[in-house]
């Protein structure tokens, strides 16, 4: 049985709808995906917006500070400065 789950993006401003499919679907596979989360000064990017409407789910935004403190399986470094 898939683990629902909501999946998190953090990506540069310059990021694009198809480098979002393509992260989202390397772990689709694995979970059902019940919505999207990103940094809340990210969550109205265009490329997100995109991907939301085509997939039907939610957007949440979480709170930079909140971010820096969650354990992810990736982490950039350029955003823990």
């Amino acid at each position: 049985m898939a683990l629902v789950c909501i999946a998190g993006f953090g990506f540069r401003s310059m990021a694009n709808i198809d480098s979002l499919v393509n992260a989202l679907n390397k772990v689709s596979a694995q979970h059902k995906i019940a919505g999207f989360s990103a940094p809340e000064d990210k969550i109205n990017h265009s490329a997100l917006r995109e991907l939301a409407r085509i997939y039907g789910l939610p957007l949440f935004a979480v709170e930079n500070e909140l971010m820096k403190s969650m354990e992810t399986v990736t982490k950039s470094l350029g955003y823990l400065r």
